[in-house]
């Protein structure tokens, strides 16, 4: 008989598979797969070659991407061989271990888009309303590693919410890992998420700009995606509320033209200047009226 000193080495390093993401060491005793004893010492049976061992690896939803461990085999301190191993979980195929079918289908944790919310702003905001258009970006997985999330805004939808040209209905676009603590301003369509954050924790702001002009409710959408995925990936309506609304006064030329008092000759034309509060986005239909009574003072 021969005996053979095994070992498992996960370090935890960069690019190393930690301790929690393996379990303990296994060799197959000719009947079924056992521990390996706490010394490390198993024995190949005389006129045998060969033994299997096996390292049982953790399944969980964080993407770490491929992560390698080692395994050492030793005969004497001075007589040794280290294999290694590489835990794979971004869904790409892998040899099938050794035994009988059938087979898991490979773990793929890489982090996609899993939602995109809609969310409501109204211009100044209120007691009740936000000021801003604030849209959670929910993804599927934790990553050890940062990810990239792309971001396109389309703003062609509805009543005119642009975000260039003369309407300048969105301003300063920032991005929070927190829940909605901190903000962080960012140009561009992507943004990265660092290392390890909370999926549930990403929103987007969009600063609705202040203006005085009489919109309608105008919409845009927010679609986002990460490295990983094709497509336009999940998308969000975003709601704009107007706060303007549409005042007319009448001005004239006499002793109080602000009042649309206007002071004319018999047989010239008595002009006033109808003039609306707001610049409208949109046409504004005026009804005009004209009242002469007859009565003392008034003209008939």
């Amino acid at each position: 008989d021969t005996v053979v000193t095994l070992g498992v080495t996960a370090t935890g390093a960069t690019g190393q598979a930690a301790s929690t993401d393996i379990k303990a060491l296994e060799y197959f005793n000719g009947t079924s797969w056992v521990a390996v004893p706490v010394n490390g010492q198993v024995t190949i049976a005389a006129g045998q070659t060969e033994l299997q061992v096996r390292v049982p690896t953790v399944q969980d939803s964080v993407y770490e991407g491929n992560e390698n461990f080692q395994i050492t085999a030793n005969l004497s301190p001075a007589v040794g061989a280290t294999g290694t191993g590489t835990i794979v979980d971004d869904g790409s195929p892998t040899p099938p271990p050794p035994g009988p079918g059938p087979f898991p289908t490979p773990e793929d944790d890489r982090p996609r888009v899993q939602g995109v919310s809609n969310a409501t702003a109204i211009e100044g905001g209120s007691s009740s309303i936000a000021k801003d258009l604030i849209f959670d970006v929910t993804l599927s997985n934790r990553s050890t590693t940062e990810t990239t999330v792309t971001l396109a805004l389309n703003t062609a939808t509805t009543n005119g919410a642009t975000i260039t040209g003369t309407a300048l209905d969105i301003g300063v676009r920032s991005v929070s890992f927190d829940g909605g603590k901190t903000y962080t301003v960012f140009t561009g369509n992507d943004i990265k998420v660092p290392a390890n954050t909370d999926p549930t924790q990403i929103k987007v702001k969009l600063e609705v700009l202040n203006d005085s002009l009489v919109e309608n409710t105008e919409t845009l959408t927010l679609s986002a995606k990460t490295q990983y995925e094709t497509g336009t990936g999940q998308t969000g309506t975003g709601t704009i509320l107007d706060n303007d609304s549409q005042g007319i006064t009448i001005g004239g030329n006499g002793t109080t033209p602000a009042l649309g008092n206007v002071l004319v000759a018999e047989g010239q034309d008595a002009v006033f200047t109808v003039k609306l509060t707001n610049i409208s986005a949109t046409d504004t239909v005026v009804t005009l009226g004209v009242t002469a009574t007859g009565a003392t003072g008034q003209a008939a």
